[in-house]
């Protein structure tokens, strides 16, 4: 499956048009990514799950024609979800429906919760298209440190060079994706424009 951002965006596109068409995979998608979020034991919503299941798809259906694509879909969706569940648990306050906070049952951990999940997404998206954007000599000097764990002097060792020129040519790579990620955050392209690293 290609994975680069204008792929992603054009597979976005079509999720859309087929969930306003009411394509049940196109709905399914969108649907597994509300279930995502709202089945976290952490909202304690257990019972209406299918009542803010809808009412996030309302919301979708009255907002996803002006999507812009400045996140992928995915994000787009799970952040509505988010902010429906917490409008819900914040409703029942108001509500009474627990008269304290001491009266909220207490819900296990169950580790990394909804936001953290479409964090850890943004910021492998951010690293996918910062290595895709990246110069042939960088790409090929985080492999060897990031992904086969090799110290400065074997790396020097396979390319012939002295360790000090690997460390000096980390430290362009590392200078340089810092530039890239500040413009990328700046504009919000995620790699569809001319930036490089």
């Amino acid at each position: 499956m290609d994975t680069s951002p204008r792929a992603e965006k054009q597979r976005d596109a079509e999720t859309i048009r087929g969930f306003f068409a009411g394509d049940p995979e196109a709905s399914s998608r969108i649907d597994f990514w509300i279930y995502s979020v709202i089945r976290n034991p952490r909202w304690g919503l257990y019972a209406d799950t299918d009542d803010i299941h809808q009412m996030v798809r309302l919301k979708l259906l009255q907002s996803l024609g002006g999507f812009e694509g400045k996140s992928s879909l995915k994000t787009y969706v799970c952040r509505i979800a988010i902010y429906t569940c917490v409008d819900e648990v914040r409703g029942r306050r108001r509500r009474g429906r627990y008269s304290s906070l001491d009266d909220v049952p207490d819900i296990p951990d169950p580790g990394p919760g909804p936001l953290d999940a479409i964090e850890t997404a943004e910021r492998r998206l951010l690293l996918e298209t910062l290595i895709q954007m990246a110069a042939p000599e960088c790409r090929n000097l985080w492999r060897m440190i990031y992904f086969e764990n090799l110290q400065f002097d074997e790396i020097a060792l396979i390319l012939g060079v002295m360790p000090g020129t690997i460390k000096s040519r980390a430290s362009r790579c590392r200078e340089k994706a810092r530039a890239a990620l500040k413009k990328l955050m700046r504009t919000g392209n995620r790699g569809r424009g001319n930036t490089t690293v």
